[in-house]
């Protein structure tokens, strides 16, 4: 592994296990925590002990340092209290937690010296919070980036929705708020809370946040409450909320480990707009409006030149929108796909972890309004026809150039 990439400026450490210390699985230890969700069967054959893990841990590391003495040796940790205890984090350069930030505070004072990173961490604010409060606190890596198959509930759910981002790469409102969270770039997102979640709910939140159901839309016109709650995300200074063009008022943005809040407004046809405003200036702007009926759909190509012939691949994705251009989010049509030209159709899904159509597959329903189709260029030059269709819909069409 080290010999295969120890070239690539995208390594930054080796890591040499993840959760091998993980309490019972195999090893035990007197100082290992107690994991009360598996089951101790009494004939079982006795685990083996952790102080087992040391000398194969010197072992490993020696393998990476002899062919690359340049970058840090890490292990992620599940059980740290153990891992202590036989000494397995000492030997690390940099230790990684797995969901242990309530040691970050103790082993900082144990272990002063010692480099500290959230190895593999859960989305919650607390977690966060932990990395930024902390500058002993390296940084931490989330379960996870982007939605994956496998590691599934029951069937037919075949995957994990655990992302910031889902299977097919679109961003969830978790990714908005850690965008307001880490980028320094001005940016404000908004999206309004689904039937039944009326301002009572607003008392729960920072707790509840990200956690609502919410819409990109406005027009709640058969929906009874007479204020709709809209959960806001910004990395401004302030958020100023406009109703078709009306002032609501402005409110500051007073947390920067809270880059949020949440703002009812009445329940009026029309648009929201939500202006994120750095020193008193318009930085950012984002807009929830009343959607017309679906028309047609919308193909975009994330390449629209294809190199490399016979290799490259464009990912396009599929929408459906309204006469204005609009994507409907909630749009759940099946849409047919055909090729013609220099390419050929090589997938077509959603994020839809329960639906189990086949990716190779001609047809995809949208899911959450949103799917994608992957296209790759034929041996030749030429061009690449992509048309989308669905019944009651106005074909959409992309077309792709491939060079030679």
């Amino acid at each position: 592994m080290v010999l295969r990439d120890r070239n690539h400026p995208s390594i930054v450490m080796w890591s040499i296990g993840n959760e091998i210390d993980y309490p019972t699985d195999p090893f035990v230890h007197p100082r290992g925590r107690v994991d009360n969700s598996i089951p101790v069967d009494p004939n079982a054959k006795p685990s083996p002990s952790a102080n087992l893990m040391p000398p194969i841990e010197r072992q490993l590391i020696a393998a990476v340092k002899q062919f690359d003495t340049t970058r840090p040796v890490t292990m992620a940790l599940a059980d740290i209290n153990a891992s202590n205890a036989t000494g397995v984090a000492e030997m690390l350069d940099v230790v990684g937690y797995n969901y242990l930030e309530q040691y970050y505070e103790r082993d900082h004072k144990a272990y002063p010296q010692r480099v500290i990173y959230g190895s593999e961490n859960s989305r919650g604010l607390e977690q966060w919070r932990q990395v930024a409060v902390n500058d002993y606190v390296a940084g931490q890596f989330l379960w996870t980036g982007i939605g994956f198959l496998g590691e599934a509930n029951r069937w037919p759910i075949h995957g994990s929705n655990a992302g910031l981002l889902d299977l097919e790469g679109f961003w969830k409102r978790d990714a908005y708020f850690r965008q307001a969270l880490w980028s320094d770039k001005p940016m404000v997102y908004a999206a309004a809370w689904g039937a039944g979640l009326d301002e009572s709910r607003m008392a729960d939140w920072p707790k509840n946040v990200g956690r609502t159901q919410a819409e990109e839309r406005w027009g709640w016109s058969s929906d009874p409450r007479k204020n709709i709650p809209i959960e806001i995300y910004s990395n401004c200074d302030s958020v100023e909320v406009l109703l078709n063009g009306r002032s609501l008022g402005e409110k500051p943005i007073a947390d920067r480990l809270l880059p949020g809040l949440v703002w009812a407004v009445p329940n009026e046809a029309g648009a929201v707009e939500v202006v994120g405003k750095k020193a008193r200036a318009v930085a950012a702007r984002f807009q929830l409006k009343t959607l017309g009926q679906p028309v047609r759909i919308e193909l975009s190509p994330d390449l629209k030149t294809l190199k490399n012939a016979g290799r490259q691949v464009s990912t396009i994705e599929v929408h459906v929108v309204d006469r204005d251009g609009n994507r409907i989010p909630n749009a759940a049509q099946t849409v047919t796909l055909e090729v013609a030209g220099a390419g050929r159709l090589i997938a077509a899904g959603n994020a839809d972890l329960t639906d189990g159509t086949p990716a190779t597959g001609s047809q995809t329903k949208l899911y959450q309004g949103n799917a994608v189709a992957v296209v790759r260029s034929a041996a030749g030059s030429g061009k690449i026809t992509i048309r989308a269709t669905a019944p009651g819909l106005t074909a959409g069409e992309a077309v792709l150039v491939v060079e030679p």
